[in-house]
C-alpha cells in the first residue's frame, strides 16, 4: 500500500486543504447547485399550478351555471327531425328536394351542386352549394323547410344579395351521407 508523503511544512498542508475545499466547491457547483435551481423552478411551477387549480375551483360553479343556461330546450310542440344519412351514391336526392321546396315557395333554384372536395374527403358529410332567386319572405319559408330535412346537418353560410326585383340566396349546407363499408 502506498503511503502519502508526510507534510514537511504547514504550507503544503494548507495547499492540500485548499485543493480539497476547491474539489468540494467544484462538486457542489457542478452537481448540487443546478439540482437546487431545478427544484426551485419546479416549486414555482407547482405553486402556479396550485393557484390555477384554486382559480378553477372558484370558477367551476359559474361554469356549471353557464352550461345549464346554454342547454337548448325544445319549445313545446316543436320537435327536431331525426337525422338520417343519405346513401353516398344518392346525393342527387338532396338537389331534387331543394328543387321541390323551391317550387313550393315560388322560388327559382339556380344551382344545387355538391362540393367535389367534400365528396372525396370521407368525412361523412357532403357540402352542397345552393343558389336561389326569390322574395325575402319566401326565402324565410324556404330556410324553415330545408331545416326540416332529416339529412341536413347544418347551414354553414347564408348570403343574401339584393337584386333589382328579387333577392339572390347563396347557401352552403352540410348534408349527412352514409359511409360505405368496404369488405375485404
Amino acid at each position: 500500500m502506498k503511503r502519502f508523503p508526510k507534510a514537511d511544512n504547514k504550507s503544503q498542508t494548507l495547499t492540500y486543504l485548499f485543493v480539497c475545499i476547491g474539489l468540494v466547491l467544484a462538486f457542489s457547483l457542478t452537481l448540487i447547485y443546478p439540482y437546487t435551481l431545478s427544484l426551485a423552478k419546479m416549486d414555482r411551477e407547482i405553486e402556479g399550478i396550485k393557484s390555477r387549480i384554486k382559480e378553477q375551483n372558484v370558477l367551476y360553479p359559474f361554469y356549471l351555471d353557464l352550461q345549464k343556461k346554454m342547454m337548448v330546450h325544445e319549445p313545446e310542440g316543436f320537435s327536431l327531425p331525426r337525422q338520417v344519412a343519405l346513401p353516398a351514391d344518392e346525393t342527387a336526392i338532396a338537389s331534387d328536394d331543394f328543387q321541390q321546396i323551391a317550387d313550393r315557395n315560388q322560388m327559382q333554384l339556380l344551382d344545387a351542386v355538391p362540393d367535389v372536395d367534400s365528396l372525396i374527403s370521407g368525412s361523412g358529410y357532403v357540402t352542397m352549394n345552393v343558389v336561389l332567386l326569390g322574395d325575402l319572405p319566401r326565402i324565410h319559408n324556404f330556410l324553415l323547410q330545408i331545416g326540416a330535412l332529416p339529412y341536413l346537418e347544418k347551414i354553414e353560410k347564408i348570403q343574401i344579395q339584393e337584386m333589382t326585383d328579387r333577392e339572390e340566396l347563396e347557401l352552403r349546407l352540410d348534408v349527412v351521407i352514409a359511409q360505405e363499408i368496404k369488405k375485404k
